[in-house]
This record gives C-alpha cells, sequence and structure tokens, in this order.
C-alpha cells in the first residue's frame, strides 16, 4: 500500500479537517468561484475547498488517494454537481476524469 495513503486513512482526519473549513470557504471566495465554474481539488481530501465551492453553484470534482475522506466528501449531500473519486495508484489519466 501506498504509505501516503495509509498515512490518510489511519486516523480521522474529517475532524481535523472540521478545523480548516473557514480557510476552505475564505479561498473560496477569494477565487472567485461562481455558479456553473468547473472546479477539479486534486486532494481534496473531505471537501475542506470542494463543499463550500460546490455550495456556491460550482460543478466540483474532487480527488484524493484516501477513500475514508472521498467516502467522507461523497456523503455531504451537497447534490449532484459535486463528485468525489478515489485515485488509484497508476490509474489516474485523462479517461478516467468524467467530462
Amino acid at each position: 500500500m501506498n504509505p501516503n495513503k495509509a498515512l490518510w486513512e489511519k486516523g480521522d482526519f474529517t475532524r481535523i479537517a472540521e478545523t480548516m473549513r473557514e480557510s476552505g470557504e475564505a479561498l473560496v471566495q477569494r477565487l472567485g468561484i461562481t455558479k456553473g465554474l468547473k472546479v477539479l481539488d486534486l486532494g481534496c481530501g473531505h471537501g475542506t475547498t470542494a463543499l463550500p465551492a460546490a455550495k456556491l453553484g460550482a460543478d466540483v470534482l474532487g480527488v484524493d488517494i484516501a477513500r475514508n475522506l472521498v467516502e467522507a466528501g461523497a456523503s455531504s449531500g451537497i447534490g449532484e454537481a459535486t463528485a468525489f473519486l478515489l485515485a488509484e495508484r497508476g490509474k489516474a489519466g485523462r479517461s478516467s476524469i468524467p467530462s
């Protein structure tokens, strides 16, 4: 197993990430994310940046290597405009990203 993946799946990083929610919201505001904008969040975790962007109406794809964090983001209930994908080593590529 990838040691980085093992690290991120080892603990409950969703609790830590909750303390970072404000910084994700601030980043989204500063970038000027708006409704309909397509956003790719690599290393999205459980959605610190992806979820605030989706709440503003952006079409968001979050990608991470940690299954637990991807599942937490996917269960956020934001809606169809947000998708979270589990990245697998050596399998990421143009054909694996939905258009």
